[in-house]
C-alpha cells in the first residue's frame, strides 16, 4: 500500500532533505512549495517529475494527507500556510520554535486559538517539532525512567546554526559587541522565553510537574576567533556569533528541571553535543556527541508524520501524541477522526 501524500512547503536545504527522507521511507511527495521561479528551476534538477509550486497554487488541489511547513520557524511566517493546510484539510507539521509549546507565549496566544478552532473544526492535528523532540523530552524522559527520585535535571547544548540554511540565522544576535547585545535588551529572557524555555516544557508536562516560576537568563555567544559563515558574512573574535540562553524551572512538587543552550555559528570543528545530567537517585547522565541538527530536524519530521495524522484534532505538543520512535516505513495510515 502506498504511504502519506505528502506536500513539502519550502524546499530550502531541510526542506529538500525531508523530502528526500519521505521519499525514501515510501511516502508520496506529491508537490514542493518554492519562493519563486528562480529557485524553482534549480530544485527541479535534484527532484525530476515533483511537481515544484508557487506560494499561490491552492494547497487542496494536491489531494495530500500532510502538510510539512519548512520554509520557516518562526511562528509568524508559519501561522498563514498553517491556517491554509487546516483549510485544505490537511495535517501539519512545523519547525516553529515558539509552536513546541503553542499557547505559552501570549504574543501567539490569538493565533494559536485560531489554529486550534481550525484544525479541530477540519479535524486534522498541527503538531511542531524539531531536535528538542528527540533532545529534550524523549531522551531526558528515558533518563528519569530509570530515577527513584529528581532532584535536578539540567541539559548542556551546543548547536551549529550554519547546518540549517539562511532562515536559521534570523533571529540571531550577529556582530555585536557584548555592551551593544546588553544594550539592546537581549540580556534578559523574561521578555522573549527562548528555544530552551519553550522546548523543555513538554518534558515538564509528561514528568506530571506543575511549574512554580522560571528564571531566564541570555549571555552573548562570543566568537573566539575569525571566521565565516555559511552565506560568506564574516564573524570577528571578540563579537557576537549567537546567543546562550539559561533556563530553570522550578516546580510545585520540588525537582528542577532547566538547562544552557549555545545556538549560534561556530568555526569548522567545534565540538557539539547534548547532555543531561540527573541529581537524585541514582545520579545518572547521558551524552550524545556529534549533533547533526539538520539530519535529526529532517529525520524527525518524517518519523512523527504517521503519529500527527493519527493524532486527536486540534494543535498538539508532543507530549500530546504517541511517544517518538524511529519508523522504517511510511504506510497509509487513517486519521483519528475518521477512523
Amino acid at each position: 500500500m502506498n504511504g502519506p501524500r505528502v506536500i513539502v512547503y519550502g524546499m530550502g536545504r531541510i526542506g529538500c532533505r525531508i523530502a528526500r527522507y519521505a521519499m525514501d521511507k515510501g511516502a508520496q511527495v506529491v508537490a514542493g512549495y518554492v519562493r519563486s521561479a528562480e529557485s524553482r528551476d534549480a530544485i527541479a534538477r535534484d527532484f525530476p517529475g515533483l511537481e515544484l509550486c508557487l506560494p499561490d497554487r491552492p494547497l487542496a488541489s494536491h489531494r495530500a494527507d500532510i502538510l510539512l511547513i519548512a520554509h520557516s520557524g518562526l511562528y509568524c511566517e508559519m501561522f498563514d500556510v498553517a491556517r491554509r493546510g487546516a483549510l485544505a484539510g490537511l495535517d501539519v507539521i512545523t519547525l516553529s520554535d515558539e509552536g513546541f509549546d503553542p499557547f505559552m507565549l501570549s504574543e501567539n496566544m490569538e493565533a494559536s486559538q485560531i489554529l486550534h478552532h481550525l484544525f479541530v473544526k477540519a479535524g486534522r492535528t498541527m503538531l511542531s517539532v524539531g531536535v528538542q523532540d528527540a533532545l529534550w523530552y524523549a531522551q531526558p524522559l528515558g533518563l528519569a525512567m530509570g530515577a527513584q527520585r529528581i532532584i535536578e535535571m539540567r541539559c548542556t547544548c551546543i548547536s551549529d546554526r550554519g547546518l540549517f540554511g539562511h532562515a536559521a540565522s534570523a533571529d540571531l544576535p550577529l556582530g555585536l559587541t557584548p555592551a551593544q547585545f546588553r544594550t539592546a535588551g537581549l540580556a534578559s529572557g523574561q521578555a522573549q522565553p527562548g528555544v530552551l524555555a519553550i522546548g523543555l516544557r513538554p518534558l515538564i508536562h509528561a514528568l506530571d510537574l506543575s511549574i512554580r516560576h522560571c528564571d531566564l537568563r541570555n549571555e552573548p555567544l562570543i566568537a573566539e576567533q575569525d571566521f565565516s559563515l555559511p552565506d560568506g558574512r564574516q564573524i570577528t573574535a571578540g563579537m557576537t556569533c549567537g546567543i546562550v540562553e539559561h533556563v530553570t524551572y522550578h516546580t510545585e512538587e520540588g525537582p528542577r528541571i532547566g538547562g544552557q543552550f549555545s545556538k549560534g555559528y561556530f568555526p569548522a570543528g567545534t565540538a557539539t553535543y547534548n547532555e543531561w545530567v540527573l541529581h537524585g537517585e541514582p545520579d545518572l547522565s547521558l551524552r550524545i556527541d556529534g549533533l547533526r541538527g539538520d539530519v535529526m530536524v529532517a529525520a524527525t519530521v518524517v518519523n512523527r508524520m504517521l503519529d500527527v495524522i493519527k493524532a486527536a484534532p486540534g494543535m498538539a505538543r508532543v507530549d500530546q501524541i504517541a511517544p517518538g520512535r524511529h519508523v522504517s516505513r511510511l504506510r497509509h495510515v487513517t486519521h483519528l477522526a475518521a477512523s
